[in-house]
């Protein structure tokens, strides 16, 4: 009777010594969330960036027990607010407005240029004319464009605004126009892969500092 119940006592110490191996062996490497948890922290102070399909490929030991570089591949969505993208629209549409109403007004100038000899009172009152023609339609299309968000000014402002990201990131994000004319449509997605150096702690797996 002794006998089994020393034994009953060792398998339940054995059992626990077991758990605590392998709860310790789940978590010798960081996992994907922790991994995760790293990139996210980058993003959380810009509102336009989300962080989508993310996957931990791989990993590696470091130089000791407590180090560990992680693969990751994942997408990053950029997405102005529907206000900020509907003012970029409306800036875009009006800049079409204005390069059309400069091209007319240029073309009734030289008109009235030709009309004309060069320099003379009758050529000056002519473009005067002209021009005044076309004063008020200028005027207001310049005051609606002061009123709507230029895209290349908002783009210049999110080093601001996302302050954890440096421009050199934004410079790589939106690398041409399509990037731009796609934010504007609706949103930017661009694919990355990385490796993210990490250290155990007692609160966990974090980024190695």
């Amino acid at each position: 009777m002794k006998n089994r119940r020393y034994t009953y006592i060792s398998h339940l110490a054995l059992a626990a010594v077991m758990a605590i191996l392998l709860s310790a062996c789940g978590n010798s490497t960081p996992s994907e969330s922790n991994a995760k948890a790293v990139i996210q922290s980058q993003l959380d102070g810009c509102p336009y960036l989300s962080l989508e399909d993310f996957k931990k490929s791989n990993g590696i030991p470091g130089d000791d027990p407590n180090s560990y570089r992680v693969d990751v591949a994942y997408t990053l969505r950029f997405k102005p607010s529907d206000d900020e993208r509907d003012s970029m629209k409306q800036w875009g549409t009006l800049m079409k407005q204005q390069a059309a109403l400069n091209q007319q007004e240029e073309q009734d100038l030289n008109a009235a240029s030709a009309k004309y000899t060069s320099g003379t009172d009758e050529s000056a009152a002519a473009m005067k004319e002209v021009e005044d023609r076309y004063k008020d339609r200028q005027d207001d299309l310049k005051q609606q464009l002061s009123q709507t968000l230029d895209a290349r000014s908002f783009l210049n402002s999110l080093p601001d605004k996302c302050s954890d990201l440096p421009r050199s990131f934004w410079m790589n994000f939106f690398a041409n126009d399509q990037d731009i004319k796609d934010m504007v449509r609706g949103g930017v997605e661009k694919s990355y892969t990385d490796t993210i150096s990490m250290t155990r702690t007692d609160n966990g797996w974090q980024a190695a500092r």
